[in-house]
């Protein structure tokens, strides 16, 4: 799964492109170190998102938060089992552009988490 570079994207204050397209920005150590760590917070609004990425900012040294909005993206969050079983379905399914380039994230998350140790997939 190819990651943006941090030149794709220029930052914004809130986390967002300053175009408005949507588009979460990528954190420059995004894919740089496994595993990647993420908070879900039901319930969070877009405002209250918009300040929790700017306390983040001002106070974390280093993490540059990522607003993802859900009407634009759809997040999943899986277990090592479910994204096995997902993989094999799309192996199994007719080839297209779109199955091979989630096949080869689900390889490569899955590498990753066998590898990775400590906090790796599967865990909460």
């Amino acid at each position: 799964m190819a990651v943006a570079s941090p030149e794709d994207h220029a930052h914004s204050d809130d986390g967002r492109s300053p175009d408005g397209d949507g588009m979460p920005m990528d954190d420059e150590k995004a894919g740089a170190d496994f595993p990647y760590w993420s908070i879900d917070m039901p319930g969070l609004d877009e405002r209250r998102a918009v300040e929790l990425a700017g306390l983040v900012r001002r106070s974390v040294a280093g993490i540059v938060p990522t607003l993802v909005d859900p009407k634009l993206w759809l997040t999943l969050h899986l277990d090592r089992e479910t994204a096995e079983v997902i993989r094999d379905a799309l192996v199994s399914a007719t080839p297209t552009a779109v199955t091979a380039s989630l096949v080869e994230s689900f390889d490569e998350w899955l590498d990753q988490a066998a590898q990775g140790g400590e906090g790796g997939a599967g865990t909460s």
